[in-house]
């Protein structure tokens, strides 16, 4: 016993906090990218395990002074064999109840400042952080439980909280040393998932790998992402699997595939980051798109404010149908294309087939900081007159055709307002028109 009262205070002597606290200032300051002091009543303890423990413990900014993160206590894990010689090691921290308050520029990693992090392994209990964001705003995340541990090499996340009423979980392993070694993310959110892998590109930045994307709620993950503007969009699945291309200038999905309900497109798409701002591009392709099922668009599309100043992102996308079934009707090849650059909008259906006949639509315009205004112009040529009176419930039409062709202007703030907001000259010729007595004709 005497013996081991002596090992005991042996090793107390050899356990020195301030060793501790130095690699975990070092590992927080690297983190946050400025220098930081970790304050608090030290004790040591040896059972379980050898540890030094801060309770009411602060970690604060050297230049600032301003509080970075307070926790109920920090207890640094020393490795045992060394103590056993003499030498205290903290292998591993725990913070416990661990609240901080992080500005943009600290919680926004870059890869150098990765790069920078020395070993350190940190585990989080019931932990809070408050992000500040660039508008003035701030986002919460609560019951933050998980570990993130800098290797030699590599840099590995697994974390799990909650996010306003959502749980939310990212799992990462990230190199830092050779390309070589492959990186992974997956990010849970509102039951959505969102997994990526691949390796870093040698000599230059950027990554390859694939992505995949499941979104079984979109609405769902919208409430939790965006306000009352993007919010029930989709009313249907959505999943996305892809290659995956990335710079900082551009993200790129190849052989993409995308499921839309019970619905399956494949394509591309890409979205450039360079200046003057975000552009997507991209094409999708669908052999069947059937909308006249199940509610597939959500009433938010009406909502959605045709004004430049919010939208701010460039498009050139193409969109194919090889049967597009609505509640209605059914065109068969129909071609869609949207193009929005620097406020001008053209958009245009191109000879779908209706009935056995083409029909095409093209809309022109400005997208102003008000509204849209264009100019709109459809053409439909001697499509059936007796499907067109089943179509409008008119009876008595039996044969004939009939021709429209649609010219005008439409003014409107918002998606749902362009349907009734349509103002020009309407030109109908029938030709061979045969009706019963029943007809209102």
């Amino acid at each position: 016993r005497r013996r081991v009262g002596e090992m005991r205070l042996e090793a107390r002597g050899a356990i020195e906090p301030e060793t501790a606290r130095a690699r975990l200032e070092s590992g927080l300051g690297a983190a946050i990218g400025t220098p930081v002091r970790l304050t608090g009543s030290a004790d040591v303890r040896l059972l379980p395990l050898p540890r030094i423990v801060w309770t009411d413990a602060a970690v604060t900014d050297v230049a600032t002074g301003a509080a970075v993160l307070e926790a109920e206590a920090i207890e640094a894990t020393i490795a045992l064999a060394p103590l056993l010689h003499g030498s205290a090691e903290p292998v591993g921290f725990t913070l416990r109840g661990a609240r901080a308050s992080l500005r943009p520029e600290a919680w926004r990693l870059t890869p150098d400042r990765l790069a920078a992090l020395p070993p350190i392994d940190v585990r989080l209990e019931n932990g809070r952080i408050d992000l500040a964001l660039d508008d003035g705003r701030s986002e919460r995340l609560t019951a933050i439980d998980g570990r993130i541990v800098r290797s030699d090499g590599a840099l590995s996340v697994d974390l799990e909280a909650r996010w306003k009423t959502e749980p939310v979980s990212v799992d990462a392993g990230l190199p830092l040393a050779s390309p070589e070694t492959r990186w992974r993310l997956v990010v849970g959110a509102a039951g959505a998932t969102l997994k990526a892998s691949g390796r870093l590109r040698d000599g230059r930045p950027g990554l390859d790998g694939t992505l995949s994307l499941s979104l079984p709620e979109p609405n769902r993950l919208a409430r939790l992402l965006a306000d009352g503007l993007a919010r029930d969009l989709l009313r249907v699945p959505l999943t996305i699997s892809s290659d995956l291309a990335a710079t900082p200038e551009a993200v790129t999905l190849t052989d993409l595939s995308l499921s839309l309900g019970r619905a399956a497109a494949t394509g591309s798409l890409a979205l450039a980051l360079a200046s003057p701002g975000p552009a997507l591009s991209g094409t999708l392709a669908f052999d069947k798109l059937d909308l006249s099922a199940e509610p597939t668009f959500g009433d938010g599309w009406g909502v959605l404010p045709l004004d430049r100043r919010l939208l701010g992102l460039s498009l050139d996308l193409r969109m194919s149908a090889k049967r597009l079934i609505t509640p209605h009707l059914e065109l068969l090849r129909a071609a869609a294309s949207l193009n929005l650059a620097e406020g001008r909008l053209n958009a245009e259906l191109g000879d779908a087939t209706l009935w056995g006949r083409r029909v095409s639509a093209l809309l022109v315009g400005d997208l102003r900081d008000g509204g849209l205004a264009a100019r709109l112009r459809a053409v439909a040529k001697d499509l059936p007159a007796a499907e067109i009176g089943r179509l409008f419930d008119v009876e008595g039409v039996e044969g004939g055709t009939v021709g429209a062709t649609f010219e005008g202007q439409v003014g409107c703030a918002t998606l749902s307002a362009c349907t009734g907001a349509a103002d020009g000259r309407l030109r109908l010729s029938a030709a061979d028109l045969v009706v019963t007595g029943s007809s209102p004709f």
